[in-house]
């Protein structure tokens, strides 16, 4: 894929080139937010170019992380009552508002 192509997920032109010229850091990046609430933004804010520019392989690697890192935030703890997780729900919490804020965005943009 070029950046000429238009793409399947709805990224830009701009995007795709930005993505290509970046695509290092961008690597790099996810690596860096391992299972970090980061992590789920950067996968929710670039999941278009993603789509057009990694490989299934790639994409299926991110994807389970991501899972991963969902499942583990509902599974219900023992240790809850003595505190040890109310850390991780209240990240959870502000990653739920975080993006049901950046979903309004994005469809304000395509109304």
């Amino acid at each position: 894929a070029t950046a000429a192509d238009r793409g399947r997920g709805g990224a830009g032109l701009q995007a795709l080139r930005l993505f290509d010229r970046h695509r290092a850091d961008i690597d790099l990046a996810l690596m860096v937010a391992g299972t970090s609430n980061l992590f789920l933004l950067m996968v929710q804010l670039g999941r278009d170019v993603f789509d057009t520019r990694l490989s299934a392989q790639r994409r299926v690697e991110i994807y389970e992380r991501l899972l991963g890192m969902l499942m583990a935030a509902r599974k219900p703890s023992a240790s809850h009552a003595s505190g040890a997780t109310e850390s991780v729900g209240l990240g959870t919490g502000r990653i739920v508002k975080l993006l049901r804020a950046w979903e309004q965005v994005a469809q304000g943009r395509d109304a």
